[in-house]
């Protein structure tokens, strides 16, 4: 997360009063909890409160990550090619059986 704005958008205004706040958070999981209490009015003139531009910095998969990813497609690989000339030699040879056979 890099920032977000808090604010309110009231009647006859685009933005009223506004509280910024910015940080830069170390890699890891970070826990952020919003909360807002409104008390409701019948009032027209009553603002309605939102929090905006809030942005969230992309993950970044980290390298054991990243090496079982790819070892697993290898494995998968090994395993489709294993299978693939099993069954190309299981059907090679049954067709030369069945040539001397014949």
């Amino acid at each position: 997360m890099t920032s977000f704005t808090f604010g309110e958008i009231g009647e006859g205004s685009v933005l009223r009063g506004g509280l910024s706040f910015s940080t830069t958070l170390s890699a890891g999981m970070h826990d952020l909890a919003i909360e807002a209490v409104r008390v409701f009015e019948t009032r027209p003139s009553t603002p309605y409160q939102y929090v905006t531009g809030i942005t969230l910095a992309g993950e970044v998969p980290e390298p054991t990550g990243w090496a079982m990813m790819i070892a697993g497609f290898g494995l998968i690989g090994a395993r489709l090619r294993r299978v693939h000339s099993a069954a190309s030699a299981s059907s090679a040879s049954a067709c030369w059986r069945f040539h001397i056979s014949a």
